[in-house]
């Protein structure tokens, strides 16, 4: 991914493609609301997390993507949006938790706004008043800028994962988040970019990199995430390759909150039949 932290990750209709005006000041920008992705753990066949991904609410076109908007606004605007979405996920975490689903809950960080004390600190606090532990949270890294820009990254994560917040990074293989990174910072999961994951079938070298992928997450110790799986043979694919987790169509799209517990719901019902 380029440019600043890309929040949503669903080749969706985006806000931008509905909107083509330049965009409003920071006080202006339109709501962001949190919808979330399941995460299928292979092993067991079961729902154990969701990925927290923004959505701007539109009249004319309904839940768009807000990736492009999140990459065009200014740092301040961002870090604003980026604690409005772990406030949402927090509370939708707590609702779904009292009805019998304790799912670990994923929420996308720039990796700038994670370098800095100040963020952190409000990010921990945010986490303390909400009453969830931090071990249903996972950090998932997001490129932000440069590479000199995330220096505070090592020290960053080893403090998060003393405080038992999970820390991922996300779209491996692509942009900063390289062997580098994986090698200098503190993370519990790597995430496979779907770049890797959908081309593995038909293209040998895709494949190979996907493989090579597995490899070292595992060598590290770290739990594997395909992301962007759309298909039957997509998941057996990921599977054979050895990963542990999957995102993506073949599982389901992003869901509203409430939307999530009914698919829970269903997928539990069905799965006792």
């Amino acid at each position: 991914m380029h440019g600043q932290a890309q929040l949503f990750h669903e080749p969706y209709r985006t806000y931008q493609h509905a909107h083509t005006h330049e965009w409003p000041a920071e006080n202006d920008l339109p709501p962001i609301s949190a919808w979330y992705q399941p995460k299928f753990e292979l092993a067991t066949g079961k729902i154990t997390g969701v990925e927290a991904l923004a959505r701007v609410m539109d009249p004319v076109h309904g839940a768009l993507s807000a990736a492009r908007l999140l990459e065009s606004v200014t740092p301040a605007a961002l870090r604003k949006l980026t604690y409005s979405m772990l406030s949402q996920t927090l509370v939708a975490q707590r609702d779904w938790a009292a009805t019998g689903y304790p799912l670990t809950v994923s929420v996308n960080v720039p990796a700038g706004m994670l370098g800095e004390r100040t963020a952190r600190e409000h990010l921990l606090w945010t986490v303390r008043e909400s009453g969830v532990k931090p071990e249903h949270i996972v950090l998932e890294i997001v490129e932000t800028g440069s590479a000199d820009d995330n220096a505070a990254l090592p020290e960053a994560t080893e403090e998060l994962r003393t405080c038992g917040f999970g820390i991922a990074i996300d779209d491996f293989g692509i942009g900063h988040s390289s062997l580098l990174r994986l090698m200098q910072c503190h993370f519990t999961e790597l995430k496979i970019d779907r770049a890797f994951v959908q081309h593995a079938e038909q293209d040998t070298r895709a494949r190979a990199a996907l493989d090579a992928c597995v490899l070292v997450g595992k060598r590290l110790g770290l739990h594997i995430t395909a992301e962007g799986v759309e298909t039957a043979v997509d998941i057996e694919r990921v599977r054979t390759a050895g990963c542990d987790y999957v995102q993506g169509f073949a599982i389901s799209r992003a869901l509203p909150q409430q939307a999530l517990k009914d698919f829970l719901s269903r997928r539990q019902e069905f799965c006792a039949i």
